[in-house]
């Protein structure tokens, strides 16, 4: 595992902390900054991916922010007023849908191309992770049962459908940097 690898793994999970908490203790608008300024750095560091790692993060972005929406709106999930910060999902959750995105190609690349593993990693990691925002005061899961599975289902789909796009775009703007022989096979943009 090599340094930026680890950083990328480091950064995600204090920007996770900061959304969740932040939210929790009445500062929603926190983990978005730190998560635009982390997707800054983060590009910085990745700059031969920059358009790739763009599309990606708005990708999760639009895609994280619908889907949340709808668990919202089909009463699976409600976020405390002191987390309100955006319509539906709150801009603290569709930041977290960012900072996913970061670690696609980087610290979670090894999942890439196993569709199996990746939903059950989104299916489990998505419930436990909306259960611990649960814990901590951010998000409420109306019957923790059912919508833990809900949420199950949901993340599998999602993270498999993030790493299915990832890999369109990076076949199409970017250099494969993990899969070198890759970059051979597509022409880039």
């Amino acid at each position: 595992m090599n340094t930026k690898t680890i950083i990328n793994f480091v950064a995600f999970q204090i920007n996770w902390l900061i959304c969740v908490f932040g939210a929790a203790y009445g500062m929603p608008w926190l983990g978005p900054i730190t998560v635009v300024l982390w997707l800054a750095v983060h590009v910085k560091m990745h700059q031969a991916n920059s358009k790739p790692e763009y599309l990606l993060a708005l990708f999760a972005a639009t895609l994280g922010y619908g889907l949340d929406s709808l668990l919202v709106t089909f009463d699976v999930i409600h976020f405390p007023e002191q987390t309100q910060f955006g319509y539906l999902s709150p801009v603290w959750m569709v930041a977290l849908w960012v900072n996913l995105a970061m670690t696609i190609r980087h610290s979670l690349d090894w999942l890439n191309h196993r569709n199996v593993i990746i939903a059950l990693f989104g299916g489990v990691g998505g419930a436990l992770a909306y259960w611990a925002g649960h814990q901590i005061g951010a998000i409420i899961l109306t019957d923790k049962l059912v919508s833990s599975l809900i949420v199950f289902f949901v993340w599998s789909v999602a993270l498999v459908t993030i790493y299915l796009v990832s890999n369109r775009l990076f076949s199409l703007f970017g250099r494969d940097v993990f899969h070198p022989a890759s970059n051979d096979e597509h022409a880039h943009v």
